[in-house]
């Protein structure tokens, strides 16, 4: 009967100290994420046009206290500040190429590099949306243009409200097989062109901030431009407010290549002129849906059914 009890009182004990250990587990494993969450809600990013970016935390407390919240997001406001002039004029070139430029302008430089191009507008014409949005606007969408040389060019371009401006563009070229370069000579001239390579994951690319200057390969930059490569999306990236040079080089052999692809964008303005058009059709179509509910609201009709 003793040995019993102490078996009893032996197994009680084992159950207590799992269960203290649970408890302290519990304990440090909840200040853990205590400590995670704040760290994520004390959101601080550098100075963007010499003013800081908000916390969330801050943003939070000014909802609490009935303020109206500033910008979580700077660069929100500084996007407005952008004119396609002020794109273009810090912009890096692509043989001459810049975002920013109006189709206009990308037309004259690209005739001024090959009067052989073969260039292909796509336009979106007045009365041919079948939204109620920007069928009364005409603007350029895009443009592609190509020569017999195995060069070619595509270019976007934003949409209304925003001015019509190129927010992408990339170059490609194509090698003849007995005139195929070495990628080292290929990399050492863009070096020459556009500087150190700023960053390589995926693609060697070169970033240049919104004042023109290149961005040094030991400063930090957001993880969403880091990570761009050559002809990928562009899913809200809005922390790449950077102009971007990207690099894509194919072959059949490791160091001799067949064609070269270079691009040029801005990951932000991009995500931003789309945004703004967006919200810009949604509005003229609700506006347009109420004017048509106020007109047929104004027709008599005889009730006599």
């Amino acid at each position: 009967m003793q040995y019993i009890l102490k078996k009893r009182a032996l197994y009680l004990a084992v159950i207590f100290t799992a269960f203290s250990f649970s408890q302290a587990e519990a304990q440090l494993w909840g200040k853990l994420k205590d400590a995670v969450k704040k760290k994520a809600e004390e959101v601080v990013t550098e100075k963007v046009g010499g003013k800081p970016k908000q916390t969330t935390k801050e943003t939070k407390n000014q909802e609490v206290q009935g303020q109206k919240p500033k910008s979580v997001s700077v660069q929100n406001d500084v996007y407005e500040e952008y004119t396609a002039n002020s794109i273009a004029k810090n912009s890096p070139d692509v043989v001459g190429l810049k975002l920013g430029m109006t189709p206009e302008q990308i037309i004259s430089a690209l005739k001024a590099r090959n009067k052989d191009f073969k260039i292909k507008i796509d336009r979106h014409l007045k009365n041919k949306s079948p939204d109620d949005g920007l069928r009364d606007f005409e603007y350029v969408v895009s443009l592609t243009a190509r020569s017999p040389n195995g060069e070619n060019f595509v270019v976007s371009f934003s949409a209304p409200p925003n001015e019509n401006f190129s927010t992408y563009i990339r170059r490609g070229v194509s090698f003849d097989e007995n005139n195929r370069p070495l990628l080292k000579n290929v990399i050492a001239g863009l070096t020459k062109k556009y500087g150190p390579v700023t960053n390589q994951i995926f693609s060697k690319k070169w970033l240049y901030r919104m004042n023109g200057e290149l961005v040094d390969k030991n400063s930090k930059i957001p993880r969403s431009c880091a990570r761009l490569k050559f002809y990928a999306s562009t899913i809200k990236p809005l922390t790449c407010n950077y102009y971007v040079v990207v690099l894509q080089a194919g072959g059949d052999e490791k160091d001799i290549i067949s064609g070269i692809g270079v691009e040029l964008r801005n990951p932000y303005l991009q995500v931003r002129s789309s945004e703004k058009t967006r919200k810009y059709v949604v509005g003229l179509k609700e506006a347009a849906i109420k004017k048509r509910k106020e007109e047929a609201n104004k027709v008599k009709v005889d009730t006599d059914f």
